[in-house]
């Protein structure tokens, strides 16, 4: 936490923040931490007002150190004199929605210590966030999140979000696409249009194109030579990392399986299995299901025991 405000403070980037709220949420209850926070907070209070005013790392933390500390009324106040000082611009006007950004995302981290957690007033919280800075892979995730643990707030989520804008797609189309895939989520009568555009969008990034095969597969008559090709493709870059490779390789072994095509669907999935330290139950479910398909019965009822 203290390496995080020195990092924020540094280099003035507020987007740390997310990084640092979530940091904040799994520390649990740490009066060691709340007395630190406070001490700071009293020390950059000294500098804002002083001879550090005009320094933005500076003022960008002490914000961060009022929502550590719920402060919720100061870090607003903060962030209003921020906006007066160098809201001016393209660039500070982007500072300022960070910073307001931030406020929401703390306020619904906050709520994870209430006794019964209020998930539709952290879904309204994430969705004020959204509307700021909308598409924000952190908000979006944090959203997908939420509906899934929470279903009764898929309806409120879903009129918050509303759709991607065509501003969005041209200013960032990976963020666009996890946007366009989260409304296939929630929308199932349009999911094929998101799907597609997502597709469309991104077509290099694993996540997008992973989500885009499983949907695929889910159809009535998928491409499978189309899916196929997308997979093998990325698989065959070098600037993957072992968990995107990891999950292509499991989904081309699923793709190859609903073919039944069994032996090619094991050189996927074993490689895959070769990749994953605790292998998860879904990759010995698909294991076990194409050892079975080559008669291969006493592996395969091994990985459908280690699947259940």
């Amino acid at each position: 936490i203290e390496v995080m405000h020195q990092s924020i403070a540094a280099r003035a980037q507020i987007e740390l923040s997310i990084a640092l709220a979530n940091l904040l949420a799994y520390a649990g209850d740490d009066l060691g931490l709340e007395e630190t926070s406070w001490h700071a907070l009293a020390t950059l209070g000294r500098e804002v007002t002083g001879g550090k005013r005009g320094d933005l790392g500076v003022r960008m933390d002490y914000i961060l150190y009022a929502l550590v500390l719920k402060q919720n009324d100061l870090a607003e106040s903060a962030v209003g004199k921020f906006e007066r000082d160098f809201g001016e611009g393209d660039e500070g006007k982007e500072m300022v929605k960070s910073l307001q950004v931030s406020q929401w995302y703390f306020k619904a981290i906050h709520l994870l210590d209430e006794p019964q957690f209020p998930a539709k007033l952290a879904s309204e919280y994430l969705l004020k966030a959204h509307a700021l800075q909308p598409g924000r892979s952190e908000l979006v995730a944090s959203l997908r999140r939420l509906v899934a643990l929470y279903p009764a707030v898929k309806e409120q989520v879903q009129q918050g979000i509303g759709e991607v804008s065509q501003q969005l797609e041209q200013r960032n189309p990976l963020a666009a696409a996890e946007l366009h895939i989260f409304l296939a989520e929630l929308n199932p009568a349009d999911s094929s249009g998101h799907m597609a555009r997502a597709h469309a969008l991104n077509a290099e990034d694993p996540s997008i194109v992973a989500a885009w095969v499983a949907f695929q597969l889910e159809q009535e008559e998928p491409n499978f030579a189309e899916l196929e090709g997308s997979l093998v493709r990325l698989i065959a870059s070098n600037k993957l990392s072992s968990a995107e490779r990891y999950s292509l390789l499991f989904t081309l072994g699923e793709v190859r399986l609903a073919e039944e095509r069994w032996y090619e669907a094991l050189q996927a999935l074993e490689q895959a299995l070769a990749m994953s330290d605790s292998p998860s139950k879904d990759l010995h479910q698909v294991l076990g299901l194409a050892y079975a398909g080559l008669g291969q019965e006493i592996i395969a009822d091994e990985h459908m025991a280690l699947a259940a």
